[in-house]
């Protein structure tokens, strides 16, 4: 122990703590060039996309900077006493159906256009909506969920659907899209 202007400092009597300093800073710092290398990816990316489901149909959830995505973590979140977890399982359950189709289901009491310059479908299943919007090869873009409240899809989720579709395909066109495997 040594005493220095009133502070008492201890030096270590591992010979070991100094290695695994350095080792803890390596670590530190090879994380650091990791999301570095992530961040700079994600400049050149315009969309990332997370697969939902593949089958005939490959299904596609829009996802922020991080990779993460709205939808799955929407349709996924069912705790106890969510009134909305029955719902959710059956929407699911929908659009593994419609991936393994050979033809677009078009079940007009649950999926049905909700905006025909963008091409934007709504599936709903009971309190669940999701909105989504085919390209060609057999994908469908899920762009969000969201909780029934009213008869009518409000305004905003069309605008925030809308918004989805547009960056989606200004990306593919500058090839700036980014699909990511599994949920």
């Amino acid at each position: 122990m040594r005493s220095s202007g009133g502070l008492t400092m201890r030096r270590s009597t591992t010979a070991s703590s100094g290695a695994s300093g350095q080792r803890d800073r390596w670590r530190i710092g090879v994380r650091f060039l990791l999301l570095l290398a992530v961040d700079i990816l994600n400049l050149w990316v315009k969309m990332i996309l997370r697969s939902i489901l593949r089958g005939t149909w490959r299904l596609f959830a829009v996802c922020d900077a991080h990779g993460e995505s709205q939808l799955h973590a929407f349709l996924k979140s069912v705790e106890s006493g969510d009134a909305l977890a029955k719902d959710k399982t059956r929407l699911l359950a929908y659009l593994d159906r419609v991936a393994h189709t050979p033809l677009p289901l078009r079940d007009n009491e649950i999926t049905h256009i909700i905006d025909r310059e963008w091409r934007i479908w709504q599936t709903t299943r009971g309190g669940v909506r999701v909105l989504w919007f085919y390209d060609e090869g057999r994908l469908m873009i899920l762009s969000h969920g969201f909780e029934k409240r009213t008869t009518k899809t409000p305004p905003a989720e069309i605008e925030r659907a809308q918004r989805s579709a547009k960056t989606y395909f200004e990306a593919k066109k500058q090839r700036k899209l980014r699909f990511l495997e599994g949920a």
